[in-house]
Formats: C-alpha cells, structure tokens, sequence
C-alpha cells in the first residue's frame, strides 16, 4: 500500500513539473535595433497607426527543450514601441521637419520545425509615408516575409527583427524628398481611411465586377487586366467550376488547374483559385471574400511561401481550423493578395 502511495505521488510530481515546463507564458520582446545608425532624417516625428487585424497578436516563438511555445508581446502597445524606437533611432541624427507616418498592417513572428534545423518568420506588412504642411504623401510599401533557420532559432530571430525595422526606419529617414509620391496625398482627418485610399488607386477596387478573362498573377488581379488568353468557365458534374483553355475554334480545350492562376471572371461572376479548390467571389464594402476550406490558410511548412496562418492567443492554432474542411470566409489583402481568414463560418 504505501508503495502504491509513494508511485502515485512520483507520478503526480513528473506530471506537475511537465505541465509547468509546458506551460504558456508570455515572451516581452525589445524593438531597439543594436546595429541601426541614422545620421541625417528627412522627418523630425513619428506617429503609428495600427491596422491589423488582430492588434494583440504577434505570434509566438518556442522556448526550451521541450520547445515550449511563449505568446510574443511587447512593454506596451506596439505601436507606442514602434514610435519610440524610430524617435530612440533619430535622436541625435540631423532632423528636418516632417512627421514620419507608419501604417502598420501585418506583424507577426513565429517558428517552426524544417529541413536543417528551424525556422524564424518575420511576416511585416507596413506603408510609410512622410508629412510635410499638413499633408502626407507616400514614402514606400514593405511586403515581406522575413526567414532565418538555425539549429536554436529563438534568439536569432529575435536579434533580427528590430534590425529589419530599424533597416526600413533608416530607408525612410533618407529617402529622397522629391522622389516622394505626390499622387495622392492626404490630410491627418483620413487616418483612418488609409486602407481605402490605397485602394481608390488600385483599379480592381474601383469596379464592381472584374473584366472577363483569366487573372495570372494578384497584380494582372488588381490591375483589372487579364491575361490574353481565352478561357471557358462551366460546373462540372458536381457542380463546382472548372476553367478550360478555350481553342481557336470556341471549344473547350484542357483543364486549367487552379495552382497555375489567381482568379478568373466569366463576366458575371468571379472566383478565386486555391490551393484545393476554385471558389466563388464576392465584393462587399469594398474588399474581395471568398468562403473556402480552412486548409486554404496553409500551416507552419507553408509559411515561407506566404501563406496566412491564423494563431490563437496561445500561439496555437484554433481546434477548428486544426481540421482541414472547416469553412472559412476570406478576404484578399489589397497589397499582397495573401488570403487572410476572417472568421470560421458557423453551422
């Protein structure tokens, strides 16, 4: 009996020490590059607007040799972390005056395991733009995904993500002025418009329908302009919408499979080429939606090719999207056509 006991309070103690080794905790990350120097600044402020989706989200990184993950957060609003190391970066550089306005619209870190060791990604999507006599005017757009791979990535990943930013904050600090984009400047009362001015200057958001025809690539997509050649849209059997080479003489001629296009438009309706399926597409309040498999939102090994991946506050997928069929609505992301999963569709 008291053998018993005593195996009962060994086995109660090893699973008290894994679940506190294994359990989730929050990573405080620093923004302040250590390698970033700015001697001259065509701006003398800052201001940050945050314009992701989730703002409390920044992804995870994995800690320990369990690989423990450790939702990342930052001292304060990373907006206010962000002001304060560009106004840390341009303190003693030679300033003109200007505001330096940063539009931040993705930010997201996160590992995973891969050939060779494991992965860091940095996914950064952000607009700058420079505020000279009450109006601003665009500066450059950042659309990237940052990777590292190392045997121990942690640290390395996150020694390099305020080295990418400062990198970008130096870019804007000597940017030429007058190369600066004067097509469509505006006022600080359209702050948060900025999502609909970038898309007044992007012609498939100006339209309700997309010209008819097959759509290569997400830029022939925003451009409204469809590649040359011919194509037929039907339903097959199962009544889902198959895309056909159309031949000289109007007949239909071999599948197009949906990995070698982005969308296509018969003329009344449009449809979004996934990975597994092509889906029905619609445009409501001024973006592209779709409804399709949550698989569609790729996983960690996708992530290097830019797919968007959904994390709970945990750093883990949400249970839902973990089963590939669940329905998803998306939407398009007007810069970087990334799919980004909005909600999970309800029974």
């Amino acid at each position: 009996m008291k053998q018993m006991v005593k195996s009962i309070c060994l086995l109660a103690i090893v699973c008290s020490s894994y679940s506190a080794a294994t359990a989730q905790k929050n990573e405080i990350i620093s923004l302040q590059p250590k390698r970033v120097t700015i001697s001259s600044s065509c701006f003398s402020n800052v201001e940050v607007v945050d314009t992701r989706l989730d703002t409390s989200n920044l992804g995870f990184i994995q800690r320990g040799l369990l690989n423990r993950r450790a939702f990342v957060t930052t001292s304060r609003p990373l907006k206010e972390e962000l002001a304060s190391m560009v106004t840390t970066l341009i303190k003693d550089a030679s300033k003109q005056d200007g505001t330096l306005l940063i539009n931040l619209r993705q930010f997201k870190l996160s590992e995973f395991d891969g050939k060779g060791g494991e992965n860091g990604v940095l996914r950064l999507s952000a607009v700058f733009y420079l505020k000279r006599e009450s109006m601003y005017r665009k500066l450059f757009t950042v659309n990237t995904n940052v990777v590292t791979t190392s045997l121990d990535i942690t640290e390395r990943l996150l020694d390099t993500v305020p080295e990418i930013l400062g990198a970008y904050i130096k870019q804007a600090a000597g940017h030429d002025t007058a190369k600066t984009d004067s097509a469509s400047p505006f006022t600080a009362r359209h702050w948060d418009e900025l999502d609909e001015l970038e898309k007044n200057t992007i012609p498939a958001y100006n339209v309700d329908l997309l010209q008819k025809g097959l759509y290569t690539t997400f830029d022939e997509f925003r451009n409204n302009r469809p590649a040359a050649q011919p194509v037929i849209v039907e339903m097959d059997a199962s009544d889902k919408p198959v895309v056909y080479e159309m031949k000289p003489n109007g007949k239909r001629g071999r599948q197009i499979k949906t990995k070698n296009f982005f969308a296509v438009c018969d003329g009344e309706k449009m449809f979004f080429a996934g990975q597994y399926a092509l889906y029905a597409m619609s445009k409501r309040d001024n973006d592209f939606y779709f409804r399709g498999i949550g698989k569609e939102s790729g996983d960690g090994s996708q992530l290097v090719q830019g797919q968007t991946i959904i994390l709970g506050r945990s750093g883990e997928l949400p249970p839902d999207l973990k089963f590939d069929w669940s329905m998803v609505v998306f939407k398009i992301d007007h810069i970087t056509g990334r799919i980004i999963p909005v909600r999970i569709v309800e029974d």
